[in-house]
């Protein structure tokens, strides 16, 4: 894509933003790690979370995408076919029907920035990945890794992604509109961000 809404005053900003938002959700994690050491069991080499099905935002997408489109030739084309092979399955499950929370608990697709079980753009992760881990809700609905300890029924503190949700949609809204033709969702499969702003899209409908 020729035209870079990152590269404009407002584009700048909304990426400024979008790094204050990274630090509160690196502070909320960082202080529920401290407080429950035992059930937090993020360590290096620990993929689940790179494997997990998820929507990510329009911000997320055009800054991870052009991190991408910096990579040396050789590591770009190798997420560039993960990024191909991950859309795949999730054409596959749209064509199903909506992602439901079902579908996100139950699914497995690797994120195309998975490279020898790390991720390839670890500073630039989305929110969603950078709370994995810990307790969070969406909509009063509680969720957990199914890795960590944490224990059913017991109360924790948890991450509200409601705020963060609507934060990266105020901060995405802008980029979208300065988009060619408009066409870029506001949250879609990281897949799609990548197939369509750093290589061929696969025509990847969301429903």
């Amino acid at each position: 894509m020729n035209h870079d809404p990152l590269n404009t005053p407002s584009g700048r900003a909304a990426q400024g933003h979008l790094d204050s938002l990274a630090r509160e959700a690196d502070r909320l994690f960082s202080k529920i790690a401290a407080e429950h050491p035992e059930p937090v069991r993020c360590r290096p080499g620990c993929d689940d979370c790179c494997r997990a099905v998820f929507l990510v935002s329009a911000v997320e997408g055009f800054v991870i995408a052009r991190a991408v489109r910096d990579l040396p030739r050789q590591e770009r084309r190798r997420v560039e076919r993960q990024a191909a092979k991950a859309a795949r399955k999730y054409e596959a499950l749209l064509s199903g029907g909506r992602l439901t929370d079902e579908v996100f608990s139950r699914e497995r697709i690797d994120c195309p920035l998975l490279v020898d079980n790390a991720c390839a753009l670890y500073d630039l992760r989305p929110i969603t990945c950078r709370v994995y881990g810990v307790p969070t809700s969406v909509a009063g609905k509680g969720r957990t890794c199914p890795r960590s300890g944490f224990v059913a029924g017991r109360n924790y503190p948890t991450i509200s992604l409601d705020g963060f949700e609507a934060r990266l949609r105020d901060i995405s809204m802008g980029l979208v509109r300065e988009s060619p033709g408009n066409e870029i969702p506001m949250r879609a499969p990281l897949p799609w961000y990548l197939m369509t702003l750093v290589g061929p899209s696969p025509e990847l409908v969301l429903r």
